[in-house]
């Protein structure tokens, strides 16, 4: 088998969105990138993502201005920009927001009630305390006796803005390898990486010489670390079980779309739920996070869909439990590791040679993550002249990974009454 031989100023392995705006940001500063995935677009920790881009509200709930929360605060906006806009880069004009605002809902305990009250005093301009009037349609206005917030963090719709990310990329710049031993790292005596070999079965191989190799790749960033046996690459995962609530489409006219936090005694809210709509079918789905789904990795899937139909029951009072159909989805967040675990308050990127890992560590800061590498690349990089190998023909024909679907439309997942 003949193998063709290009060069790239930059290789990213891994298509989710943090490769993928990544992508976008260095080809604006003039640098010739590539990205590789080995399954499908954002397939992993991106769209199981609830499309919510934080401005840092719910983590100001201890009554203080974390790390977490400073890094957020401009993520609204930057979003914002990139899907109204046609002129921005990335162009994501196609992608769409499904909620300009989430609420916070503090229930009738005092405990609650504080928490709530609290963030509200540390970010006051985000923060829009509601008359009872003006609470959003899905609480019930005779049994609710709390608080509401409207906070000033939209929701986007993850699968739209993946395909506004492929539609904007020309073949030959997103290439599909096979799962199993799609690419191999070659080192030399200067640098950790000095070729990256691809293979897909049904095209042939290539070799890309590259002087810097970014992983994107969420879990397969975990392989650099037995690799190169240093300590920055070592990783932490942080499980969740999320849970699923599906209506049929026939509910939509009289259904009360939820975005919002429910808080409890704690500074991490009971559940955030989320209101998304199946591909083909149109029929609604409630995606439920938070702590209920932090916890729900101690228990089995039967045990976490009672325990989610008894917690909507006591916070979401006037949606019809009985019409769903319901569901769990396990989801690992891998990170950068941490002490005792925690946490990170912010994304991370970190280098050995000429190898950069990088983690947004949550799907806002995907914009952050990528100019802070931009900026760190290009006191480091200078873009060669193309020559007439840049684009040989394999890479036209190169299989494309498609976008990941959504956990709700996913084939495997196992619906229950």
């Amino acid at each position: 088998m003949n193998t063709t031989n290009i060069q790239r100023d930059i290789v990213i392995i891994g298509a989710g969105i943090a490769g993928l705006w990544l992508h976008a940001r260095l080809k604006q500063l003039g640098l010739h990138t590539l990205i590789i995935e080995n399954k499908q677009l954002g397939s992993g920790q991106t769209i199981a993502s609830q499309g919510i881009i934080h401005g840092g509200t719910k983590y100001t709930l201890t009554g203080k201005i974390t790390a977490a929360a400073q890094s957020l605060t401009d993520m609204p906006r930057t979003w914002r920009h990139a899907i109204t806009s046609v002129t921005n880069t990335p162009d994501l004009s196609t992608a769409r927001i499904l909620a300009e605002h989430q609420f916070l809902c503090s229930d009738a305990s005092l405990a609650s009630k504080f928490t709530a009250f609290a963030a509200g005093k540390v970010i006051q301009a985000k923060v829009t305390a509601l008359t009872r009037q003006h609470h959003p349609a899905f609480l019930d206005h005779q049994s609710f006796r709390g608080n509401a917030y409207q906070l000033d963090e939209p929701v986007i719709d993850v699968s739209s803005v993946l395909q506004a990310f492929q539609n904007q990329t020309p073949a030959g710049e997103i290439l599909l390898v096979d799962e199993a031993n799609g690419f191999t790292i070659e080192s030399d005596h200067q640098h950790p990486v000095a070729v990256i070999n691809l293979q897909h079965s049904a095209v042939g191989a290539i070799r890309i010489h590259t002087p810097h190799l970014i992983f994107t790749a969420g879990l397969g960033n975990e392989m650099l670390a037995p690799i190169l046996r240093h300590e920055a690459f070592k990783t932490q995962r942080r499980p969740l079980q999320m849970t699923l609530a599906r209506f049929p489409a026939a509910s939509t006219d009289q259904f009360k779309f939820v975005y919002s936090h429910f808080l409890g005694r704690t500074a991490l809210p009971r559940a955030t739920i989320t209101t998304h709509f199946t591909k083909n079918s149109n029929q609604i789905v409630l995606y439920i996070g938070g702590e209920i789904a932090e916890t729900g990795i101690n228990r089995s899937r039967s045990e976490q869909i009672a325990a989610a139909k008894k917690l909507l029951t006591q916070i979401l009072p006037a949606v019809p439990l009985q019409a769903a159909d319901w569901a769990t989805y396990p989801v690992d967040r891998a990170e950068p590791l941490q002490q005792n675990n925690q946490r990170p308050d912010n994304a991370i990127f970190t280098e050995y040679g000429n190898i950069i890992a990088a983690w947004p560590t949550k799907l806002a800061l995907a914009p952050y993550l990528a100019d802070e590498i931009a900026t760190h690349l290009q006191t480091k990089t200078k873009s060669a002249p193309r020559n007439s190998t840049d684009h040989p023909e394999i890479l036209k024909n190169w299989p494309r990974p498609t976008v990941a679907p959504a956990p709700w439309d996913q084939e495997d997942l196992i619906w229950t009454k």
